[in-house]
């Protein structure tokens, strides 16, 4: 809940600074203010990844499934096919959030929102999850 509250903070409800460019002085300006930068200018934005792998992460650890059995060969199957589930879950759960915060950002004028920050948002939480399988698994 943290988590998923910080990047509704930090998504919606607070604007985003303004950049600050500085002009080396053989031009002559000290510095200039340059408007906010729009995200989707840049394709992939490893912030939201990092926020978005973060999320998925923490409802993964939060829905932990732990095997209670022995690992036979047919619970063994059941057991990966729970744990598959849950990734699968893990993962619609935070590219569900990702884009209604893109689509609360459509509603303030300050904030941009964009289709390349919902496609880095769902591939940081798709490495987070492939990456805890690959460790999951070995």
């Amino acid at each position: 809940m943290l988590v998923a509250g910080l990047i509704s903070y930090w998504s919606v409800v607070t604007a985003p600074p303004p950049i600050t460019l500085e002009i080396p002085p053989s031009t002559g300006a000290d510095t200039m203010q340059a408007t906010t930068i729009p995200s989707d200018l840049a394709w992939f934005d490893p912030r939201h990844a990092i926020a978005y792998a973060t999320l998925a992460l923490s409802l993964e650890y939060a829905l932990d499934y732990r095997e209670t059995t022995s690992p036979q060969t047919d619970e063994r199957r059941s057991y990966e096919r729970t744990i598959a589930r849950m990734a699968l879950l893990v993962l619609v759960v935070t590219i569900g959030y990702g884009a209604l915060m893109e689509a609360g950002q459509l509603f303030r004028p300050d904030r941009v929102a964009s289709l390349a920050d919902a496609a880095s948002n769902g591939i940081g939480a798709t490495a987070a999850l492939v990456l805890s399988g690959l460790e999951r698994w070995t």
